[in-house]
């Protein structure tokens, strides 16, 4: 083998090395560019969900919130971390919340419940927050994945509908009382 040869090879060896490093790099910008614009369409469902969104870790404190818990709340992210958000649930729901939060997670249980929560206006509304556990692909536990839906108006419905079936037993009462004379 002359060293024309050899030199020919060398060069070959090296331009195929350079083209496949090229295609490499072409690809690779290809799957983070997909990777990229596959997580932002997902952030963009996320934060346009009809509910509130959010996760929690293994220890039960929270480490991420949707925009709509953001903006039902009005309170900064940083203050909804961790367990800043028990400061918006109405006082007289409290205990009732997180006697089902904390065993459910001890269990690693959903959870549902009904409670309220301040929104940035001050008002109370009444959510129904749910709660399943997430699992790693080796099966070890990492927190939760949860909703809240508004159920004001649902709430609202049932007292009413609950104060009239009332009035209306003791109509009916009455009515009893008055054909019994």
């Amino acid at each position: 083998m002359n060293i024309g040869n050899i030199l020919l090879l060398v060069v070959t060896v090296q331009a195929a090395a350079i083209a496949a490093l090229i295609i490499w790099g072409v690809r690779r910008a290809r799957l983070e560019r997909a990777l990229r614009e596959s997580e932002e369409r997902f952030r963009r469902m996320i934060d346009s969900a009809p509910v509130m969104l959010w996760t929690a870790r293994a220890d039960a404190t929270l480490d991420y919130f949707n925009h709509n818990c953001v903006e039902f709340s009005g309170l900064p992210i940083a203050k909804l971390l961790d367990n800043g958000w028990l400061d918006a649930v109405h006082p007289e729901d409290l205990d009732y919340c997180v006697g089902i939060y904390v065993p459910a997670i001890e269990a690693r249980t959903p959870f549902h419940f009904e409670y309220r929560v301040r929104r940035a206006d001050g008002s109370y509304r009444w959510l129904l927050g749910s709660g399943t556990p997430r699992y790693e692909p080796d099966g070890s536990f990492v927190g939760y994945i949860g909703c809240d839906v508004d159920i004001t108006e649902r709430r609202n419905a049932e007292d009413s509908s609950h104060e009239s079936q009332a009035a209306l037993e003791v109509s009916h009462q009455e009515i009893q009382q008055l054909a019994g004379q």
